[in-house]
C-alpha cells in the first residue's frame, strides 16, 4: 500500500486500521481476551497491552499540543526520564485497569 500523501488519505488509512484492530479484538472469545500471560510480563493480558498503547499514544498527542503552543513538554511524563522509563510503565499499567474494551468512537 502506498504512503498516503494528503492529511485526508492519512487520515481515512488511520481509520481503516484502527477499525481493523478493532475487528480483531472483537475476533477473539472473551476467554481469550482475558487470558493471562506468563509471570514476568508488564502487562497482564491483551486489554492490558492495548490500554498501555492507548496511553502512549495520548502522552504523544499531548507533547505536540504543548509543543505546538510554544512550551516544552515534560518527556516522557513529569518525574520522570527516559532512564526511568520502567518505573513509569509500571505506574501506567497500575492506572489502566479502568480501560474500555471497546473504542469504536472515530478519533
Amino acid at each position: 500500500m502506498p504512503r498516503p500523501k494528503t492529511k485526508d488519505k492519512l487520515l481515512e488509512l488511520s481509520q481503516k486500521s484502527f477499525d481493523k484492530l478493532n475487528d480483531l479484538v472483537d475476533s477473539f472469545a472473551t476467554k481469550e481476551l482475558n487470558k493471562e500471560f506468563p509471570e514476568g510480563y508488564l502487562n497482564r493480558n491483551i486489554k492490558d497491552v492495548f490500554a498501555h498503547l492507548h496511553h502512549w499514544h495520548l502522552l504523544m498527542l499531548e507533547w505536540y499540543t504543548i509543543g505546538m503552543g510554544g512550551n516544552k513538554p515534560d518527556m516522557p511524563a513529569k518525574g520522570y526520564t527516559w532512564k526511568t522509563l520502567p518505573d513509569f510503565n509500571r505506574e501506567i499499567q497500575k492506572n489502566i485497569k479502568t480501560f474500555p474494551w471497546r473504542m469504536r468512537e472515530k478519533y
